[in-house]
């Protein structure tokens, strides 16, 4: 229906006031945008001034034959709107005061009757309110229901007269069917001062016609029950006069009809007025009757036509405000709008009770009135320029069905303040920017969004300091929504409940644009319009995004839903910011900037991507498990989680630290290039990937999910793997290339799970970066073909671990084998540089691989740098070798350094290295088997005896020829001893040998003997001490001067040896046996003269050493085992030896010397192999000197009988040895 006003008198307000009556609404079906109309719904109500009195003085001047109906008015009755009493007075004739009087009620009169009244009009009249209405008095008294029912015509006439009492002054009521005012009552009084202050005109239709249905609940009389005549007789002059010849600005309030069609008879002449018109309520086709010179007022009216129209009238609008009601037309006003003066506007409405309709306010000139606008639902208002709006604030009541429009055609800047209701439009015309200056906000104690339409520019731009402030949402469903500053778009709020109310929400359709302008934003979610999203554009700036969604879900905002899911596209150098809640990306973004999230979870769907964004730093969760693919980040970091459901996600220039949990059934990671940290418990099962020239950095296994390591290096890039704390990976490792590895420095990483090639053959590097020298275990059974490079740290392999198939093992570093339970197989060679180091371990059992480590290579090793043995606890056997290198093709170069373990007191180890081979051997201390030495080194004194014995017997002293060369025979023995140094001990020798001698022709004797020697051999560790006794035959020639002997000597040879080694506390004991022999020769030439004597002689000699083997007991494991030690050595020798013959009483004394030297023939440096355990040593030592020079002194006494006896001292010198001897010889020759 149409809005309507009714004229209601109001106690409290004292006066008449037009009040609308109430707005049916429609429901909203749906935007529709609007067609060269605006419809914007409101109201503005501006009332008139007065004061209520409870008695009201009141001249009746008119008709004798009305005057006892009009008097039957001053009492009130049952149901009197007004409650007031009269003071009746009728009017006489003649002059009269009217001040006297509160209302004048004039009815129908005659020309002249009131013509000596002017100046009584004149003088009272000034402000005063004045009634005009076309209706004569017996109409209102006379029509039923009667005179009684104050809810009829009688009420009417009522009311009039209280409000025309309650102004300032005497005011009039005009009781006039058909005649001329001017005529009855006097035009030059009434337009003295004029009654346009306060003037109410009622023109009258036509007869029964209802003026008004709205005064009937308005309270001015129910003109249901009254007829009316039109006023006819208004003429030009008189209504000239009214409205000009006031000096004021008041206006004449104009009462037409408001039913739709009804005409408007009574106003067809005040088209030539140029005076304020108040327009309560005009209907029709008023437009075409209103000139321009009519300046219309909005007093609380409702103004609407019948078709499209358009006027240009200066409009003015009180505090009442009032309404333009579209009707389904284009209205269209190009005059001016402003404030009534001294007036405080309400809002110009803007209203549709039809269907498409708008207003276009076009002024020429800037529209000035200061009360706003208010846009009804269902209505559109249409502008060119902001200034058409006035400088009040504008409303847009949408409701949830039916919005209010602001339809913009033109470029223009609306610095008035917008409130919002429902789900209102702001449409912008393509091509066109509107910049919103001032404040949007919420109508207050309601929600509203803004609703972009039109295909133009809306650009929201709040005063510096100001923020927008609409709680509802922005709907961008066609053309773009620019940003002007920081307080364009209101952050807003959401709350975790799907389907609940959320502010600061963002839809964009796919016709429709968000763009930042480089202006930072903070928004609650970004969603899709209702057929898909449009584009971001972020320029430099920043979009925040901040709700309480925990997931994909649908809320409301104003009348709007809105939903947390977008899949536009955003673009521009800025960047994205979530700070909590939940937001879904679904589009192929091109943004640069960073992507942040605070709190809250960033998703991306179906084919969204930010692959172009800078990086993301990640505190809240990243979820990728809604797309229908793989996707790209430049980088990720932070402490937050990522999702990754079953897809990959790519990390193409990785530079962060990423804390978080990455989870996801099939979910995969790559690191395209850079250095990734995970330092989060990971759970993705898709494995992990690292393309050459890309790191990933972790802290433990915990990192790797479950999923297999790929690392894909190529032939001179790496893919490299940090690895900073101690940890055990049991993750497939699959390698390509040329991967590296880095183990922080203290720390161990060890790899229970198999490594094996990629798509081709892998290298394992264990890399030389600052900082990682740590140590990586290997204790599967690894496949990889490729090279194992050790450049840092140490690569340990335990257990039944193993690189057999690797091609090529370089050891810069270190190698440790140590815990290997097998031999470690190498497919190709084993090459360690002067900077490695190869670690292995020797038990005391000999079995490779369980008992020691051993490198077992199919090609060569190449040896510099360090070996380091490690032992583990038990009784190690002297002598044990251990392999530790096996090769085939060869072994070349030799450790520089060694540290071999320890395996017990009594072991020096030492490296042996073969062609093919390299060893541990256990050696013995030194002293254990140096102290040996002492047994081969007895033979020298041993020999010293025998030789000793044969010079004694071949010495002569077995038979003394005489001077005529004959031979006696005799008993002789030979007493003998001596002590020296050789081969470093001591040695002494001692004995005897005798002999019984036979005269077998007078040239010729031959004779037996015994022996019995002893020797002594001494050094630091024992002493070694050995008897000889035998039996020796000999023979002598004596010719003249000339002797010549020889013998043949033999018998047993028993040794005992005594060692001792205090420092490991041994005390050992050795017996032996064997056998000697010894053949010998001497010659002589005894030349006498006088009493002096000088003998030449030569003498040659044989002795061979017969000693058994022999083991020592008292010494345990530590007891040494001799080798069989036979000795054969010759000797040749000469001398001289000269004396004197001294004859004395008792016999012959004669003292000599003698001097000589000898030679050694055969074999005088022998060796013995002692066995110490394992262990064997080869003793050496010398068992005769090499030659040397003799020396000595004796004196020989020839008895007077048959005895003879000598004493001699001499001794030997030469070949590091000296020997010292001597000689007792007895003899009784007979």
């Amino acid at each position: 229906m149409n809005r309507v006003f009714g004229l209601k008198w109001s106690a409290v307000k004292a006066m008449i006031v037009p009040v609308p009556e109430t707005l049916t609404k429609r429901g909203r079906g749906g935007r529709r945008a609007a067609t060269g109309a605006v419809a914007l719904v409101g109201s503005l109500i501006l009332g008139a001034r007065g004061v209520d009195a409870a008695n009201i003085n009141v001249l009746w001047i008119g008709s004798s034959s009305y005057t006892s109906t009009i008097q039957s008015l001053a009492s009130p009755g049952t149901g009197d709107p007004s409650s007031t009493t009269w003071s009746f007075t009728n009017y006489a004739g003649g002059a009269v005061n009217l001040s006297s009087y509160n209302v004048v009620l004039v009815g129908t009169l005659y020309d002249g009757t009131l013509a000596g009244l002017t100046g009584a009009v004149s003088a009272v009249q000034g402000s005063s309110r004045v009634f005009l209405t076309g209706q004569d008095a017996d109409f209102h008294v006379s029509i039923s229901p009667g005179p009684t029912n104050f809810n009829g015509p009688r009420g009417f006439l009522r009311d009039a007269v209280a409000w025309a009492g309650g102004g300032s002054g005497t005011g009039f009521v005009f009781l006039n069917p058909s005649s001329s005012v001017g005529t009855e009552f006097g035009l030059s009084g009434l337009g003295t001062r004029g009654p346009g202050s306060n003037t109410v005109l009622i023109p009258g239709q036509y007869s029964a016609f209802p003026i008004n249905t709205g005064l009937t609940s308005a309270g001015l009389s129910n003109w249901n029950n009254s007829s009316h005549e039109a006023w006819s007789g208004i003429n030009s002059s008189l209504w000239a006069g009214i409205n000009t010849t006031d000096s004021s600005t008041q206006y004449v309030t104009l009462v037409t009809a408001s039913t739709a069609g009804a005409s408007a008879a009574g106003i067809s002449t005040p088209s030539v007025s140029s005076g304020p018109t108040n327009i309560v309520t005009l209907v029709g086709n008023i437009f075409s009757q209103l000139g321009v010179s009519i300046d219309p007022v909005f007093d609380g009216g409702v103004l609407s036509n019948s078709s499209d129209a358009s006027s240009a009238s200066a409009f003015t609008i009180t505090s009442a405000g009032g309404t333009i009601d579209a009707g389904g037309h284009v209205l269209t006003f190009t005059g001016v709008f402003s404030d009534a003066s001294g007036s405080t506007p309400a809002y110009l409405v803007i209203s549709d009770s039809g269907v498409g309709g708008a207003v276009i306010l076009d002024p020429a000139a800037a529209n000035t009135f200061t009360g706003g606008v208010q846009v009804q639902s269902g209505a559109t208002l249409q502008i060119a320029n902001g200034s058409a709006l006035g400088t009040g604030t504008v409303q847009l009541l949408g409701t949830a069905t039916t919005p209010a429009v602001l339809n913009v055609t033109g470029t223009t800047t609306i610095s008035n303040a917008i409130q919002v209701q429902g789900d209102p439009t702001y449409t912008v015309a393509s091509g066109q920017t509107a910049t919103q200056a001032g404040q949007v906000s919420d109508v207050t104690g309601q929600v509203g969004d803004v609703v972009v339409q039109g295909g133009g520019t809306l650009l929201l731009q709040p005063a510096s300091g100001t923020t927008n402030t609409y709680s509802g949402g922005t709907d961008i469903e066609n053309g773009t929504l620019q940003v002007g500053n920081a307080g364009a778009l209101p952050a807003g709020s959401a709350s975790a409940v799907p389907g609940t109310a959320v502010s600061g929400a963002v839809e964009i359709n796919t016709t429709g644009a968000l763009d930042l302008n480089n202006i930072s934003q903070t928004i609650s979610m970004l969603g899709n319009g209702s057929n898909g999203g449009g584009n971001v554009t972020l320029g430099s700036a920043t979009l925040t995004i901040q709700n309480g969604a925990t997931s994909a879900s649908t809320y409301s905002a104003g009348t709007t839903p809105y939903s947390n899911t977008f899949s536009g596209a955003i673009s521009g150098t800025g960047g994205l910011t979530i700070a909590g809640g939940y937001q879904a990306l679904g589009g192929a973004n091109t943004y640069t900037g960073a992507t942040t999230i605070t709190a809250g979870t960033l998703a991306l769907s179906g084919g969204g991507s930010i692959a172009s964004s800078s990086g993301v730093a990640d505190a809240g969760t990243f979820d990728i498990s809604a797309l229908t693919g793989n996707t790209t980040v430049n980088a990720i970091s932070g402490s937050g989680n990522v999702v990754l459901g079953g897809n990959g996600l790519t990390v193409a220039n990785a530079t962060g630290s990423l804390s978080g949990a990455i989870s996801g059934t099939g979910g995969s990671l790559t690191i395209a290039r850079g250095t990734q940290t995970l330092a989060g418990t990971n759970t993705y099962t898709g494995g992990t990937t690292i393309d050459a020239g890309a790191a990933l950095s972790i802290g433990s296994n915990a990192a790797l999910g479950t999923g297999a390591l790929n690392l894909v290096g190529n032939a001179t890039t790496p893919a490299t793997v940090y690895v900073t704390g101690t940890t055990t990976i049991a993750n497939p490792i699959y390698m390509t290339g040329d991967p590296d590895y880095n183990i922080a420095t203290g720390t161990t990483t060890t790899i229970s799970s198999v490594i094996a090639n990629g798509a081709s053959a892998g290298d394992l590097v264990l890399n030389a970066a600052s900082g990682y020298a740590g140590t990586l275990v290997l204790t599967n059974q690894n496949t990889y073909t490729g090279l194992t490079a050790i450049d840092a740290g140490t690569l340990a392999l335990t257990g039944t671990g193993s690189i057999a198939d690797s091609s090529a093992v370089t050891n810069n570093a270190t190698f440790d084998i140590s815990q290997t339970t097998a031999p470690v197989s190498l497919a190709g060679n084993y090459a360690q540089s002067n900077t490695g180091s190869l670690v292995v371990r020797v038990s005391p059992s000999v079995v490779a691989g369980s008992g020691f480590s051993q490198i077992d290579s199919a090609d060569s090793a190449a040896l510099a740098g360090n070996l380091a043995v490690q032992t583990t606890v038990g009784t190690y056997t002297i002598g044990s070798r251990y392999d530790v290198i096996h090769t085939v093709n060869g072994v070349t170069g030799q450790f520089t350094s060694q540290s071999l373990g320890y395996y017990g007191p009594y072991i020096v180890p030492s490296v042996q290295y073969q062609p093919s081979d390299v060893y541990i051997v256990l050696n013995p201390q030194p002293a254990l088997v140096d102290s040996g030495r002492a047994y081969v080194a007895s033979r020298f004194a041993v020999n010293e005896a025998l030789f000793q014995a044969a010079d004694a017997t071949l010495g002569g002293y077995s038979g003394f020829g005489r001077t005529d060369g004959s031979v006696s025979h005799g008993v002789w023995m030979h007493a003998l001893g001596g002590f020296g140094t050789a081969n470093g001990f001591s040695f002494h020798t001692g004995g005897f040998v005798a002999g019984r001698g036979f005269e077998v022709s007078p040239h010729w004797s031959a004779g037996i003997g015994v022996q019995s020697l002893f020797t002594g051999t001494s050094g630091m560790y024992g002493t070694v001490n050995d008897t000889q006794a035998g039996v020796t035959g000999y023979g002598i020639y004596h010719q003249g001067h000339v002797r010549v002997s020889f013998s043949e000597s033999f018998g047993d040879l028993i040794n005992n040896f005594k060692r001792s080694v205090p420092q490991f506390g041994i005390g050992a004991r050795a017996g032996g046996s064997g056998l000697y022999d010894v053949t010998a020769a001497r010659g002589s030439y005894d030349w006498r003269h006088g009493c002096v004597f000088v003998i030449p002689a030569v003498e040659a000699a044989y002795v061979h050493t017969q000693a058994n083997a022999v083991s020592e007991t008292g010494a345990g494991a530590l007891g040494l085992t001799y080798a069989a030690l036979n000795t054969d050595v010759g000797r040749i020798g000469g001398s001289v030896t000269a004396g004197m013959e001294l004859h004395r009483r008792y016999g012959t004394v004669e003292p000599f010397v003698s001097v000589g030297g000898y030679g050694s023939v055969g074999q005088r440096h022998y060796t013995n192999v002692e066995r110490l355990q394992q262990a064997t040593s080869v003793q050496a030592a010398n068992v005769s000197a090499s030659a040397g020079y003799t020396g000595g002194v004796g004196v020989r006494v020839i008895g007077k009988g048959h005895w003879r006896g000598d004493v001699h001292w001499g001794g030997s010198w030469g070949n590091s040895t000296n020997a010292q001897n001597l000689g007792v010889d007895v003899n009784y020759a007979w």
